[in-house]
């Protein structure tokens, strides 16, 4: 696991509660102040306690006040629900044995009267509110109070929020923050952030692989970049000067690639031997095949196992692909029905290749049929997500498995993941 801890905002993160707090707030300021709230007003107390958010937006920050604010919210609280996916995206981090946490500037008020109503308190092992240190984020001392009760130290965890007070509570910690953006709200001003996730799927797998090859291995990373523009620029060029030197950009990195990797460098030039051309990742096809039990189709290839798939041949679509896979490999007849995810091979699979690699997961619908021996797989079998069997994570992920178990639970209310 990179992450051995993934802690949580709850506002805006795990809640869809934006739009209760903002009408509760206006509505306990027009009793206050006796006019509206402007929105630059409302702006300054954003990602704030309530006492302090009270303050900077000029009111009295008052246990009066405070209280009237969380009462007038509440009378929306029916409207407020968890977002789509965060029920699998807990149950996947702790079944990969991760420990969850919450630093949130709600109160302890709050998260009784409202975050509890979801019934998800007891899948953090520790909570941190805004009543339980002197400061609040955007200061570190919530997240460290928080890494203090878990046992944990700052490179093992993974805090998950909405806006930029969490980034800079995260950054002052010297905890790896990831941005939710899952809210399809625009932001009013840029965050940093470790990773920017559009789906909550995005945390299960930022918190299970390992560091981007990037980071890993920068020298693949250089090499790759390397003969893509040398192999770039012998396409465009026209002066015969320019051609030498792209010509020899693309040995060296040949070269480099080599003797790095080990390979022979006849077999790193026939890899990146594309022709004369712009060079364009591969793609490879990933059927996902359920049955009446809602267990996945998996293939076994000698002591690991994988979805159907393999790459896209020519004259082939990413449909007609993804059925003609599960056809030879798993003897299956299947009607691909939608796209679950677009990912990108060196960012989430092992053993990083030195071309891109799109791989294209297809939710299949499944019309039956008897596996055939054949020259790619030993056999195929049905497994129950609690039940998934070792993994040749080169093809096939147990978290891109578990994705695809989420797309059918999701139906037609699944947003496609596209890295």
């Amino acid at each position: 696991m990179r992450y051995r801890y993934v802690i949580f905002d709850i506002d805006g993160t795990l809640i869809d509660s934006t739009e209760a707090i903002d009408l509760g707030l206006r509505e306990m300021a027009r009793e206050v102040l006796g006019r509206p709230l402007t929105d630059a007003e409302a702006e300054r107390g954003k990602g704030l306690s309530a006492p302090r958010a009270l303050e900077a937006m000029g009111m009295a920050p008052s246990e009066q006040n405070v209280q009237l604010w969380m009462t007038r919210m509440f009378d929306h609280w029916d409207d407020v629900d968890l977002y789509q996916g965060i029920m699998p995206m807990l149950d996947a981090l702790r079944g990969r044995g991760c420990t969850l946490g919450l630093v949130t500037a709600d109160t302890a008020y709050e998260i009784r009267n409202g975050f509890a109503r979801f019934g998800l308190m007891g899948r953090f092992a520790a909570t941190v509110t805004a009543d339980d240190t002197k400061n609040n984020k955007p200061d570190a001392e919530p997240l460290l109070h928080c890494l203090d009760l878990l046992g944990a130290r700052p490179e093992e965890a993974l805090y998950v929020g909405d806006g930029r007070s969490d980034a800079e509570c995260a950054a002052a910690a010297g905890v790896d923050f990831a941005l939710a953006c899952w809210r399809k709200r625009p932001l009013r001003e840029p965050v940093r952030a470790r990773a920017y996730c559009p789906t909550p799927w995005h945390v299960v797998e930022l918190a299970e692989l390992e560091a981007p090859t990037a980071e890993r291995e920068p020298w693949l990373a250089w090499c790759r970049e390397l003969q893509a523009i040398g192999q770039i620029g012998e396409f465009y060029t026209t002066d015969v000067f320019d051609l030498e030197r792209f010509q020899r950009i693309r040995q060296m990195a040949d070269e480099c690639m080599s003797r790095l990797s080990g390979l022979p460098l006849r077999r790193i030039e026939d890899l990146f031997d594309d022709g004369e051309c712009y060079q364009t990742p591969k793609m490879d096809s990933r059927a996902a095949v359920f049955d009446e039990e809602g267990r996945i189709c998996l293939v076994r290839e000698y002591g690991a196992w994988s979805m159907p798939g393999g790459w896209i041949d020519q004259g082939q679509t990413i449909f007609s692909n993804a059925a003609k896979e599960a056809r030879e490999e798993a003897g299956l007849q299947v009607v691909p029905e939608r796209i679950i995810a677009l990912q990108e091979h060196n960012l989430h699979n092992a053993h990083p290749k030195p071309w891109g690699i799109i791989k294209c997961f297809v939710l299949c619908r499944n019309l039956g049929g008897e596996f055939r021996d054949n020259d790619e797989t030993l056999g195929r079998a049905f497994f129950a997500r609690d039940q998934i069997p070792p993994m040749n994570d080169s093809k096939t992920t147990r978290a891109q498995v578990e994705m695809c178990f989420a797309a059918l639970d999701a139906g037609d209310a699944w947003q496609p993941i596209v890295d």
